[in-house]
């Protein structure tokens, strides 16, 4: 999996699913 730390620091869940999204 990915590890949310690696891309943008702590982050939940939510946002880190958000912020994927908002890239596509």
């Amino acid at each position: 999996g990915i590890r949310t730390k690696d891309i943008g620091g702590d982050k939940t869940t939510k946002e880190f699913t958000q912020e994927i999204v908002n890239r596509l």
